[in-house]
Parts: structure tokens; sequence; C-alpha cells
């Protein structure tokens, strides 16, 4: 469920679980919003990191 942060995608997480999905996975940027969509029906999240700000351990 893309856009998961936003009102829209908060209702969707739980309307996706009312109407029956057996899992529902959030993506978003906000680490703290994604861990609360975990609290009001979110099965996983994954935090997006835009191209060329990902952390390189080389």
């Amino acid at each position: 469920m893309e856009w998961a942060r936003t009102t829209f995608g908060r209702l969707a997480v739980q309307i996706a679980k009312y109407m029956g999905a057996k899992r529902v996975i959030a993506t978003g940027r906000n680490v703290e919003a994604l861990e609360q969509l975990m609290g009001i029906g979110a099965d996983a999240t994954v935090p997006v990191v835009p191209i060329g700000t990902e952390s390189n351990s080389n």
C-alpha cells in the first residue's frame, strides 16, 4: 500500500484488513509513521529510500 502515511493511506490499511486482506504491506519514507501503521492493521512495512540517499556500508 503506497502512501500509507497519508490519511487516505491509513484509512486504506484499515479498510483492507476489514475487507479480509490476508496481508497488508505499507510503504513510505517516514519510519515513525510506518511503525504507527503496524498498530492499525499493517502486517509489514517497507521503508522507501530515494535513489542516491541509501547508506553504503563498504
